[in-house]
């Protein structure tokens, strides 16, 4: 199984329903009630059961915010370092294909770093 992002008409990333949701998760966490707005639209059929983000109707703020809370996400993820034999180590994979979304989501119009 596979989970995805429709990030616009034409973009549509795949991955790993593993892969997917760690990074729905993690991101989500990042989000708090001021975000309400982009919670709801992005993560609507996630709510529904669906494995699926939907960006491509996010206005220009909207989506700017997804992207910096999936980019804090991710660089909260990779530089978590602790010495607890139980704290989640940074996965190979998982960092790989986050890295390759991120770098799908700059290339939109809507971008804005």
């Amino acid at each position: 199984m596979a989970g995805f992002f429709l990030i616009a008409e034409d973009t549509k990333w795949s991955v790993s329903t593993v892969a997917f949701e760690s990074i729905v998760e993690l991101t989500r966490l990042q989000l708090d009630s001021n975000d309400q707005t982009t919670l709801d639209e992005a993560y609507q059929p996630v709510e529904q059961g669906f494995d699926c983000i939907v960006l491509d109707e996010l206005d220009k703020s909207g989506f700017r915010l997804f992207c910096h809370k999936c980019r804090k996400a991710f660089d909260e993820y990779t530089s978590s370092e602790s010495p607890d034999a139980s704290a989640i180590r940074p996965d190979p994979g998982l960092v790989e294909v986050w890295r390759e979304l991120l770098e799908l989501l700059s290339r939109d119009d809507r971008y804005d770093p």
